[in-house]
């Protein structure tokens, strides 16, 4: 049953089909003028103006009608005294809507209380509503800039399209910066998932600036099932986990349990290009019944070969005595390439200690055949939100940003999470 009353709704559908016919009476009518695709874009303006001034109206009359029924009500009477009557402006994702609501005084400690703000759980003061504010929220995890991301808001309050910039409701950075701000991390549950017989984890990390001129790693792992697709590859079943403090792959190990029955676990392959913090993946991460495959991510073996030389012919035998033992064959090849080279020798030196320290994960790569596609995955999670421009971040508002941006790579919706 509707909040409002039979005859009030009554009048206020009448003013609404009085509205309609005013308002497309130019397109429907046969003498106009034929202006061909403007006319479509005409009616379907005036249609989404008159929806937005709709639900504005039914937001305010409906909000009134339920302060007026508490106010008239037993419990009231007995609870509260009426001090006075309060307008209220808040900007929705209809537009700009005025509310009219009393406020009370407690009979037994005197304190002020507003039914109409305590039973929509609209926070004091604020000017945006939470559907605003959660709509800002959401966006950001997906964009890098907040100026962008309060004129793209914006431009969505009080209609669904206008030929015109809409430029009414740009929201300043500032209240982008507080609403993500005070939305803090979000703490989600993990859904489970069908265990499979071997799980993959592939790990990298990203250096962002922050605002006392250092930089801070943040670390990003993403877990999946297998492969599927030839043209275009699909990890299966992916889930990201990010982070930037030191226990994070107790938070992987935590996710693993969550999200799978670890008894059924027969393989892990940890993949990433030899770090250290990626190596001590297996020491946190040591499931009773698996066995751990650290592997080196092929892209990393191939660009130290390419930076030692350019030459596809001796690429091709340097990884072959890689990966069929032949440790004196690639170091005899190493030093005549030294000798060609005599500019480069520490940078071929590095790169080949590099490609030796890591020997035995190379050669796990080949043996399983697997591939990682950790680089192109750390470009669009973290580099396209947080170095590909020049900005710099407090340690503390970072940890949050990547927090959202996380949980929006894993399908989690942010609007919710915000509410």
């Amino acid at each position: 049953m509707s909040i409002l009353t039979q005859n009030n709704l009554f009048l206020f559908m009448n003013s609404i089909i009085e509205k309609a016919s005013d308002s497309l009476v130019s397109v429907t009518n046969l003498q106009s003028e034929y202006k061909g695709i403007f006319d479509y874009v005409q009616l379907i303006q005036d249609i989404s103006e008159l929806t937005f001034e709709t639900a504005r109206t039914l937001c305010e009359e409906t909000v009134e009608e339920m302060d007026m029924q508490f106010r008239y009500s037993q419990y009231r009477v007995h609870q509260f005294y009426v001090k006075c009557r309060r307008s209220r402006t808040l900007i929705t994702p209809f537009g700009r809507v005025n509310i009219n609501r009393t406020i009370y005084l407690d009979r037994l400690t005197g304190k002020a209380y507003c039914y109409v703000d305590s039973k929509l759980g609209i926070p004091k003061y604020d000017r945006y509503d939470p559907c605003i504010k959660s709509m800002l929220v959401a966006l950001y995890a997906d964009h890098n800039s907040m100026i962008k991301v309060g004129k793209i808001i914006g431009e969505r309050i009080g209609n669904a399209y206008s030929i015109n910039d809409n430029e009414a409701f740009t929201i300043s950075r500032q209240t982008v910066y507080n609403s993500i701000r005070n939305a803090n991390m979000f703490d989600v549950a993990v859904s489970t998932k069908d265990t499979p017989d071997t799980l993959y984890i592939m790990a990298d990390e990203k250096y962002v600036h922050l605002n006392t001129g250092k930089n801070k790693m943040v670390k990003s792992a993403v877990l999946f099932e297998g492969i599927e697709g030839t043209k275009r590859k699909i990890l299966i079943n992916k889930y990201h986990v990010m982070g930037m403090r030191e226990l994070f792959w107790e938070s992987v190990a935590d996710v693993l349990h969550e999200r799978y029955d670890i008894d059924k676990i027969k393989r892990l392959f940890f993949i990433g290009d030899g770090a250290r913090w990626i190596k001590e993946s297996t020491k946190y991460i040591d499931l009773d019944n698996a066995t751990n495959k650290l592997l080196l991510d092929k892209f990393h073996f191939k660009q130290a070969l390419n930076r030692i030389t350019k030459d596809k012919e001796l690429q091709s035998t340097l990884e072959e005595s890689i990966l069929k033992n032949h440790d004196d064959t690639f170091n005899k090849l190493i030093e005549i390439i030294i000798s060609n080279s005599p500019e480069r020798v520490d940078s071929i030196t590095q790169q080949a200690k590099y490609i030796l320290n890591h020997k035995s994960s190379i050669k796990q790569s080949f043996r399983f055949n697997i591939s990682c596609s950790m680089e192109s995955s750390i470009s669009h999670t973290l580099a396209s939100n947080f170095t590909r421009n020049p900005n710099a971040y407090s340690q503390d508002n970072l940890e949050i940003y990547v927090n959202h941006r996380m949980n929006h790579l894993n399908g989690y919706n942010l609007k919710k999470l915000y509410l």
